[in-house]
């Protein structure tokens, strides 16, 4: 993978934290790397292609895209913006080829057992999915729901309560951290077929030479047919 597409590393996560962190910067809901990582995911999967000028306000306002940060160094709003741009790169080339790995945290917890951490990840993607909801419909309701089951049911209110009235065991939550990757590439793909395929709808149809017999399947030649005109 090309130095412009590589995932962050731990010194850069903790950095991007720490600098969306700082109260000075007069943030109130950024989105830290977890919740960023998943948030990119949906905004790059989706059904509409979203610009980055556009979900650069959701990741410092998570709330409502309107809270710009106050950043007393000119040096780390230009860094942030070189490391999200490579995140987004980065996650864009491995849901291509289907390697995508969730930044998901872990935690141990009293008992000494390590479980993974999602429900950021999952909040953070629904905020993406959030930009173009209507979009999303297919996948949000009935049984396209399916694929998004998992990002429902951790990064929603809704979810999350139903969570507390029926929680899973500790073998069904780190099954299903396991399966986000498959899910969200497969999400990825399901959306990249139909913008292909509205795509080659839309495009106009390259008119025949003038000897060869019209496309509207008269059998006459095309210069006596639609290509008279």
């Amino acid at each position: 993978m090309k130095p412009a597409d590589q995932a962050w590393t731990d010194e850069e996560i903790a950095w991007i934290d720490e600098l969306l962190m700082d109260e000075d910067n007069g943030l109130d809901q950024p989105l830290f790397s977890s919740e960023m990582d998943g948030f990119l995911c949906a905004v790059i999967s989706g059904p509409k292609l979203i610009p980055p000028s556009e979900a650069l306000r959701w990741i410092f306002d998570a709330d409502a895209g309107e809270q710009l940060p106050r950043f007393a160094n000119p040096a780390d709003a230009e860094r942030l913006m070189q490391l999200v741009m490579r995140h987004w790169n980065h996650i864009a080339a491995s849901l291509a080829d289907g390697s995508y790995d969730p930044l998901l945290m872990q935690h141990e917890r009293a008992d000494g057992v390590l479980m993974t951490l999602f429900a950021d990840w999952c909040a953070g993607y629904m905020t993406g999915v959030g930009l173009d909801r209507e979009g999303w419909r297919s996948l949000l309701e009935g049984e396209g729901a399916l694929l998004l089951h998992t990002m429902l049911m951790y990064g929603t209110e809704e979810g999350c309560e139903a969570l507390e009235r029926n929680p899973p065991s500790d073998a069904e939550h780190e099954a299903r951290a396991d399966a986000l990757a498959d899910e969200a590439c497969a999400i990825r793909d399901y959306w990249f077929s139909l913008r292909v395929a509205s795509a080659a709808a839309a495009a106009p149809l390259e008119a025949p030479s003038p000897e060869q017999p019209c496309h509207c399947g008269s059998g006459r030649p095309y210069k006596h047919c639609h290509g008279a005109n």
